[in-house]
Parts: structure tokens; sequence; C-alpha cells
């Protein structure tokens, strides 16, 4: 079975130093992951782009709430679906 997981973040820099091993230490394969930047200030769209080059990580100028923001990833995601 694929698994897709994907996250939509906003200034959450701080948390990813956690996530980002825990994911990555996931066994299940295939795992798909995907980040969509939800308009951060504080890095967080340049800490993904730099410590997850496997992953896709969009990004959007502002931030367009919680709603918005994972229809867009939902839809990039099926998009690309293998």
């Amino acid at each position: 079975m694929d698994i897709a997981l994907c996250i939509a973040a906003w200034n959450e820099r701080k948390h990813l130093t956690d996530l980002l091993p825990s994911i990555k230490a996931q066994t299940h394969q295939p795992l798909t992951v995907r980040f969509l930047d939800n308009g951060s200030t504080d890095g967080t769209g340049e800490e993904l782009r730099d410590k997850v080059p496997p992953w896709l990580v969009a990004r959007n100028v502002r931030n367009l709430g919680f709603a918005t923001g994972y229809n867009q990833l939902m839809k990039l995601t099926l998009e690309r679906w293998q």
C-alpha cells in the first residue's frame, strides 16, 4: 500500500528538528512525503528546501489559510501520484 504524508506548515521551523528525523525513520515503503510552506516568515520554507531534497516542497508566498493550503497540497499530491 502506498502512503502519502502531506504536511502544511506555517512558521514551524522550530519543530522541524524533531519532525524531519521522525519522518525519515519511517520504514513503510513506498512513502511519499509532500510539504507545503504556507507563507512562513521564519525560514520554514528554506529549511525544508535545504533538508528534504527528495520530497516535494511547495510554497505559498502568503498564508492562504489551513483549508486552502491543504487543498492545494492534496491537489498537487494527487496530480503527481505514481
